[in-house]
């Protein structure tokens, strides 16, 4: 199995032939396929991970025909995913909508992480929100499942930097204060005003190298 984050890295190695030679390749959220980028990144998809927020739901990913490529559609979302205003602009409703149109005109089949499962992981990293790409790195590592990994962060960095390989740029606050984020998760304050501790998930990442089969 191939997992293939959105991190530009993947863009700096001629992998795309490695990654389509996986039986299956799992790709997730805003990823991106261009016939410029495929020498790096691949273009097989068995399995698409969906962290469900709207701008996901709302991407080119989740049209039919895309959906008609995926043979699985994992659910990776929490509840502060869904925020006030999805339900004051009716997004609850266009959400549930999409998916069971999935279930009755494709073949794609759903499942699903458990509800304990995001708080798990963040005790488990230290971090205050964990992106989707370490839930289904930790998720394999804990089933035992061997997996190769590409388009992950190998290396600490600073700043915000564009993504070629997403539909947009990373987020403002992919990269930020880690002190900060792990005080505010402790101390269940600012918690809504934090993103993703890229730093702290590489050395999590780390961590369970030695219990999975990694690229």
């Amino acid at each position: 199995m191939a997992v293939v984050g959105n991190s530009p890295e993947v863009l700096a190695n001629n992998y795309g032939a490695e990654i389509d030679s996986h039986e299956v390749v799992m790709r997730m959220n805003m990823f991106k396929i261009s016939q410029i980028h495929k020498v790096n990144t691949g273009e097989k998809i068995n399995i698409f991970v969906s962290n469900a927020n709207k701008d996901v739901i709302f991407s080119n990913n989740y049209n039919q025909e895309n959906l008609a490529k995926y043979k699985w559609l994992y659910l990776a979302m929490d509840f502060w995913h869904i925020q006030l205003s999805d339900f004051l602009f009716e997004n609850v409703p266009f959400f549930l909508s999409k998916h069971c149109d999935i279930i009755r005109n494709s073949d794609t089949k759903l499942c699903y992480f458990y509800p304990k499962f995001s708080s798990d992981i963040r005790q488990r990293a230290k971090i205050a929100v964990a992106t989707t790409g370490l839930k289904i790195l930790y998720h394999l590592t804990e089933e035992g499942i061997p997996f190769d990994e590409y388009g992950f962060n190998s290396e600490i960095k600073e700043g915000i930097y564009p993504n070629d390989l997403k539909e947009e740029l990373d987020s403002p606050s992919d990269n930020f204060d880690e002190a900060l984020v792990t005080s505010a998760y402790y101390r269940n304050l600012n918690f809504w005003g934090t993103g993703h501790n890229l730093n702290q998930e590489l050395r999590f990442r780390r961590s369970l190298k030695s219990r999975s089969r990694l690229s």
